[in-house]
């Protein structure tokens, strides 16, 4: 589901999760300050880890370092591991009321966070959201440098961070978050990738293969897709010096018709099955390729193009009797 802009009903404190921690969540920021702009950052939950009994989330990007957290929904606490002390220590509050501080280890030069509100309205490159808590870290106790404020979106997390950097104040602003593998925000852009259905495949009989190639597009005006016949799309295979060893639209006839069509806003999907086997119809060897999908628009350039590697592994040797 792509999303542009979210209206958060403010929830209690204590039930409101404003970082949610799911392995495979990821979060994509673009920083700005006076000096530059455009520079990406990406946060990430890749997978768990245990340490002295208890499991942790691992969060990646977030820090120069990954960092070890995990979250206690009754009292809405996040705790982070301290590394330096050997345990663990309070990364944010969020169930503090309006108006009170908090202990945080968010940054070494912050010691406390002062909760400014939970009706906060922010507009950041991902969409415009409202009931944020808006969290401000008091003056630093290092010379130019540390937090800033922290803007926080329930059941989305971190939307905009400020902080305080020798050169002056830095932005990060959310472009993109997945959670929950179910709710996707973006900023407006326009993207073509490509699914298969294994990553390894056998080699017994002639393997099929089931690809997908999606383009998607949240920009908000339509543009053009420019058709020289009725073939909409191909799906190549190669080997692993590159070169072409079976092609999907090899033996097909296409109507020669010239269109042109608007598309966007919106996601389509092209669905493509397909042995894995040469012109001569002899299945592919044992090895490692990688299938290369694109839209047969008009021209040499192929401006939707996706690849996705995969591996045909040897027949099984039969059981001995």
């Amino acid at each position: 589901m792509l999303v542009a802009a979210v209206s958060a009903v403010p929830l209690s404190a204590g039930n409101a999760d404003y970082f949610p921690l799911q392995v495979g969540n990821q979060w994509v920021y673009q920083t700005t300050s006076r000096w530059f702009s455009g520079t990406s950052k990406v946060v990430s939950i890749p997978g768990m880890k245990m340490i002295d009994g208890t499991n942790y989330f691992i969060v990646e990007g977030l820090e120069p370092q990954a960092i070890y957290m995990r979250s206690n929904e009754e009292t809405g606490v996040l705790y982070a591991y301290d590394e330096r002390s050997g345990g663990e220590a309070q990364y944010a509050a969020f169930a503090t009321p309006a108006g009170s501080s908090y202990r945080t280890m968010a940054d070494p030069c912050n010691a406390t966070a002062l909760v400014r509100g939970r009706d906060a309205k922010v507009t950041v490159p991902a969409g415009a959201f409202m009931g944020v808590m808006h969290v401000e870290y008091p003056a630093a106790n290092c010379a130019d440098a540390g937090l800033g404020e922290d803007y926080f979106a329930p059941y989305v997390g971190l939307v905009k961070r400020t902080g305080i950097t020798i050169a002056g104040p830095v932005a990060m602003e959310l472009t993109y978050a997945r959670i929950g593998g179910v709710t996707v925000l973006t900023r407006p852009e326009v993207s073509f990738s490509m699914s298969l259905d294994k990553m390894v495949y056998d080699i017994n009989g002639i393997p099929m293969m089931n690809a997908r190639m999606t383009l998607r597009s949240t920009l908000p005006q339509a543009f053009p897709l420019v058709w020289p016949s009725g073939q909409r799309f191909d799906l190549v295979i190669r080997n692993e010096r590159g070169s072409e060893v079976a092609r999907w639209s090899d033996g097909q006839g296409f109507t020669q018709a010239f269109s042109t069509e608007k598309f966007g806003p919106g996601e389509r999907n092209y669905a493509v099955q397909m042995a894995l086997q040469d012109a001569q119809n002899k299945r592919l060897p044992a090895g490692r390729y990688v299938a290369e999908g694109y839209l047969a628009t008009q021209g040499e350039l192929k401006p939707f193009l996706a690849r996705a590697g995969f591996e045909i592994i040897p027949e099984a040797e039969p059981a001995q009797p």
